[in-house]
């Protein structure tokens, strides 16, 4: 799955030729294994809870996770991708965009 489709999934218009994933299917399981063990509950690193939409389109201490509409815009993609720092998951190459 490409990282722009996590970014759609999270409530995010997606383009009318593009495949909508499903946040609980396909979203949570990548999010699970890759990030919540950091990013959950009330002890998330820097504010962001990635368990839910939600909670991702709230954002955490460095403001809103995703930008509706723009997903290569949210700070949420760029440091999965690592194109901005900090670089997640933090020590390990990018994740795989496919």
């Amino acid at each position: 799955m490409m990282w722009s489709h996590l970014l759609l999934a999270t409530a995010i218009a997606a383009p009318d030729d593009a495949p909508v994933p499903n946040f609980v299917d396909d979203i949570a399981p990548l999010l699970r294994e890759n990030c919540v063990s950091c990013h959950r509950g009330s002890r998330a690193r820097n504010g962001l809870d990635l368990r839910s939409v939600k909670s991702i389109l709230k954002g955490g201490s460095a403001g809103p996770a995703v930008v509706p509409g723009d997903s290569s815009g949210s700070l949420l993609y760029q440091v999965m991708a690592h194109e901005a720092e900090p670089f997640m998951p933090p020590d390990e190459e990018a994740l795989d965009q496919v």
